[in-house]
């Protein structure tokens, strides 16, 4: 699991340092406070050594066509004299990216160098275009630097599109994860496709009692032979999944998510998006058990205050039942500021949010 990021000169961000990150991670701040940059850091240094990433994820904020200064958009105040620069500490790794933009010289529209090679000095050429260095260290090892580019070309011809997640399943130099960005809560293909493997492997029924939290008529979930996804709620035949409703529908994607990425990571973008508070604690507590069951590591933003209520009531009660015995401290909230330009994190834990909501603080 993570255990820090610091984050300089990407976006809005000149450099914001976080640490003490749990399996539970909540970031909340007001609009245009960096919460949805800090997640994009986190999957681009899961994803280091693949530029492809990078030119993909302003998908995510709904920005598919080439623009002239998309890439300076990635960059604080879009000055690229100096890289980004994305710190991580994951599972005993030191993770550091490194992102420039330069002249690369014309031997492909995308390549990646695993030499382990010290850094390379690249002659110019006449392509502007992504440059990666990713340095990797290992406990008691040196650092390794790897290196990637792409072409300002392949962007041009709209090739690039952000995937949920990429395959790269057994590389050491990538973490594993999706990103569910605020724009497309629920990505049907995907979500097909999880059912389907469900299906395979006689998973969903697990997903069933917890989804009964929401509507108690529904029975089971299948795919059918025409790629519609159908619920069983009682009725003479199943129904499509849309018309039982969107909140159930985004809770079943969560959930599919988690059990899909056993060992991984995922990023939720506006968590709250599309649900009623009543089902924002039925997500809470599906996260946390979830999140357990098969060892996943959680990182989302809201700036609603329903969604705070939730997690902390879902906490309480949990911790209540000694679900968190085996494994305590599991939830960490951060508040994420902007001021004057400069970014600020406050560290919040279930008792510190408990106590802050209790009192009438504003915590958002």
């Amino acid at each position: 699991m993570f255990k820090s990021l610091t984050i300089e000169r990407y976006r809005g961000i000149e450099k914001l340092h976080i640490d003490d990150l749990k399996r539970v991670n909540l970031f909340v701040g007001e609009n245009n406070s960096g919460k949805t940059s800090v997640l994009e850091a986190f999957y681009l240094n899961m994803h280091a050594v693949d530029a492809r990433v990078a030119a993909g994820i302003n998908s995510l904020r709904q920005m598919f066509k080439f623009i002239p200064d998309r890439w300076e958009l990635f960059f604080h105040n879009m000055t690229v004299k100096k890289p980004i620069a994305i710190h991580s500490e994951f599972d005993g790794q030191e993770r550091l990216l490194k992102i420039s933009l330069r002249e690369i010289r014309d031997e492909g529209d995308f390549s990646i160098d695993l030499s382990m090679s010290e850094k390379k000095v690249v002659e110019p050429g006449k392509y502007v275009g992504w440059n990666f260095d990713f340095s990797l260290k290992e406990p008691q090892t040196e650092w390794m630097t790897f290196h990637s580019h792409l072409k300002d070309t392949v962007l041009k011809s709209n090739q690039i599109q952000m995937n949920y997640k990429v395959d790269t399943k057994g590389s050491p130099y990538f973490v594993q994860g999706s990103f569910i960005g605020s724009s497309n809560p629920i990505n049907d293909a995907l979500l097909l496709q999880w059912v389907k493997e469900q299906q395979i492997n006689k998973k969903i029924s697990k997903i069933i009692p917890i989804l009964n939290n929401i509507d108690p008529k529904i029975q089971t979930i299948i795919a059918d032979a025409d790629g519609i996804i159908r619920v069983d709620i009682g009725l003479g035949s199943l129904v499509p999944l849309n018309v039982v409703g969107a909140g159930t529908a985004r809770v079943l994607f969560i959930l599919l998510a988690i059990s899909n990425l056993q060992g991984s990571i995922l990023l939720i973008d506006e968590i709250e998006n599309g649900l009623h508070p009543n089902s924002q604690r039925v997500l809470w507590e599906a996260i946390f058990r979830a999140a357990k069951e098969f060892n996943v590591q959680v990182f989302a933003t809201t700036h609603s205050q329903d969604c705070l209520n939730a997690v902390t009531e879902v906490y309480q009660k949990l911790d209540k039942e000694d679900f968190f015995k085996e494994e305590s401290d599991v939830f960490r909230m951060f508040r994420v500021s902007n001021r004057d330009n400069v970014h600020q994190v406050v560290k919040y834990t279930e008792e510190r949010l408990k106590s802050s909501l209790e009192g009438g603080w504003e915590v958002r």
